[in-house]
């Protein structure tokens, strides 16, 4: 329970923008936003689950009633009833079936909603099936995307946000050293995974948002690479990539480890990599354009003669969810503010030889960007 987080202050900036932006009421039902604006994590077991949130008043929750008691727990607050409605499913029994569809409906008549209200939904989040079942219940058919102003809404991060996410990469070095303290030739990958996610358990993390990835020597060129029981060899590079999750946010580290002296083509492919990194870094500046700052990494790899090696987007936005704007790639021509936090991990990949990945949240500010992560981007060399 995170009670201390400023939930209330996020729905009241979002329904500033919802009376700027023209919309009534708003359906949340992305895992992002139940995070973000009510501090309630669901569980996939939950099915569907939304908030009702009204440009005026209190946000409803509809949600599975078998998870009623985790709900009231989380919910910011501090598990108003009257704030909540509960729906079920009838599986046999005496227990009475009440609709998902049908307190959505109750929902939204509480919250005031009419036949003229516009109605923001999440079109990337609601699935058709969903969708069809509202429309039943929506007493207006004005519907519109409420996405691209969620994301205006959270892209930007405010001092608070800002503490959570310094912590929770604060908690993924703390996991990465401890990894490369216990790294050890025969040692098996999920083994060295429970030495990382040990230390941050102790240092505070609620959990992993993703469970933690490490790849050795082949397995190092795969771009997932969870823990495996594959035995560490001398002579290899060990990728450690983290995850760990402080109080709604998270972090995304990766760094690595060479069991013996690093030198030769790998030698070669880290020193390109990590000054692809610090050129991304200088670049991510507010009013940087995002196809800019990726022209100038991939500009340093491309003079390398490496520009063929495979490898995804620079990065992307992190906050109360991954994988969210601003996608760090040549066609996004998006502008960087003050204040984002983008995880950013430039890689290069050597199919049938292995690659490099360093990844860390960056703080986007003036006059430099600043990596939020405690560790160099180098790998470091473990002695026989």
């Amino acid at each position: 329970m995170v009670r201390f987080v400023n939930y209330e202050r996020k729905v009241k900036r979002l329904q500033s923008l919802m009376e700027e932006r023209s919309f009534d009421i708003a359906i949340l039902n992305s895992n992002k936003c139940l995070d973000y604006f009510v501090g309630a994590e669901i569980s996939t077991a939950a099915l569907s689950t939304c908030i009702v949130v009204p440009k005026d008043g209190e946000p409803i929750m509809v949600y599975y009633a078998a998870d009623s008691d985790r709900i009231r727990n989380d919910w910011y607050t501090g598990g108003n009833v009257p704030l909540i409605k509960e729906w079920s499913l009838e599986l046999g029994g005496r227990h009475r079936e009440v609709k998902y569809e049908d307190r959505v409906g109750e929902a939204l008549k509480e919250a005031g909603a009419n036949s003229r209200s516009v109605i923001g939904i999440e079109y990337n989040f609601m699935t058709l099936a969903e969708l069809e079942a509202l429309k039943r219940v929506l007493p207006s058919q004005n519907i519109k995307d409420i996405a691209p102003t969620l994301d205006d809404l959270m892209i930007v991060k405010d001092e608070e946000e800002l503490q959570y996410l310094r912590r929770a990469a604060d908690i993924a070095t703390i996991g990465i050293e401890a990894a490369f303290e216990a790294v050890r030739p025969g040692m098996a990958e999920v083994e060295l995974a429970a030495e990382a996610e040990r230390a941050m358990s102790y240092s505070g993390m609620d959990r992993l948002w993703i469970c933690t990835q490490i790849g050795s020597g082949i397995r190092n060129s795969f771009f997932e690479a969870p823990a495996s029981e594959k035995r560490i060899q001398r002579g290899e590079m060990v990728r450690v990539d983290v995850h760990p999750m402080y109080k709604r946010y998270l972090s995304d580290m990766s760094r690595n480890a060479f069991l013996g002296r690093l030198d030769g083509e790998y030698g070669r492919i880290c020193e390109v990599v990590v000054e692809a990194a610090n050129v991304a870094i200088d670049a991510m500046v507010p009013g940087a354009v995002v196809a800019d700052v990726y022209e100038a990494y991939h500009e340093v790899i491309e003079r390398a003669g490496i520009e063929d090696h495979p490898g995804p987007p620079l990065g992307h936005g992190l906050g109360t969810i991954n994988f969210r704007e601003p996608w760090m790639h040549a066609r996004n021509r998006s502008i960087l503010r003050e204040n984002m936090v983008i995880a950013i991990a430039p890689c290069l990949f050597k199919p049938g030889f292995g690659g490099l990945v360093v990844e860390s949240p960056v703080l986007v500010k003036k006059p430099r960007a600043e990596v939020l992560t405690k560790l160099p981007f180098e790998p470091i060399e473990i002695p026989p």
